[in-house]
């Protein structure tokens, strides 16, 4: 109990933010169902809120279908093809996202290392069509059943000159309720390449849930 309460107090002590950045915080819910042995389908709505004012800033619902390539002693490899549907304030019309997912996981011991390459185009969002190019490395920690602390960092690629490059950095921690129910609570920090002032602080709550 004490070694959970000091990991609990260390997480909490890194949510400190610049009150200059602007502050959003995101929920999902991501629901799982198995097909088969290798291939899964996912549903996924979310929403996510400017803290300054509390209004939403994105609503959104992503359906996709996972198959794992392969699973044995060098990690595991699956591949995922997925939409998004997109509700903006003052917006008539949804925003839509089409994306492509490449994962692989390796546990070594007590860690398990994660990298996720995702490439997607979205239409409706903003006065241009949003096309990037994403990885996203992840390294957790697995010594606990229940909680389970990792840290992340991200490169989002623009793939023309109207797409801004971004950095996001995350720390965080997930927690095993059962073999079905887990809780991601995350700190994220976001950065613009191109325009250093545009910053983003965004606070995390993800539920998974398998069907």
């Amino acid at each position: 109990m004490n070694k959970f309460f000091f990991h609990c107090t260390l997480f909490f002590s890194f949510f400190v933010f610049s009150q200059n950045n602007e502050i959003e915080l995101w929920g999902k819910m991501n629901f799982k169902d198995k097909i088969n042995k290798n291939l899964f389908f996912s549903l996924e709505p979310g929403s996510r809120y400017n803290l300054d004012n509390f209004f939403f800033t994105k609503q959104f619902l992503d359906i996709s279908l996972e198959h794992y390539i392969y699973k044995g002693h060098l990690g595991e490899l699956s591949f995922e093809i997925g939409g998004r549907l997109t509700k903006m304030p003052n917006q008539r019309r949804l925003g839509k996202r089409q994306y492509l997912t490449t994962y692989y996981s390796k546990k070594i011991q007590k860690f398990n290392i994660s990298w996720r390459s995702r490439l997607f185009f979205e239409q409706n969002i903003t006065n241009y069509n949003r096309q990037y190019f994403r990885n996203k490395y992840t390294f957790q920690y697995n010594k606990y059943d229940f909680f389970r602390p990792f840290i992340d960092g991200e490169y989002l690629y623009g793939l023309n000159s109207e797409n801004v490059n971004k950095f996001r950095y995350s720390l965080g921690s997930s927690f095993r309720f059962s073999k079905k129910t887990t809780i991601k609570i995350f700190y994220r920090l976001q950065n613009s390449e191109e325009i250093i002032q545009k910053k983003k602080t965004i606070f995390g709550v993800y539920l998974t849930q398998k069907l």
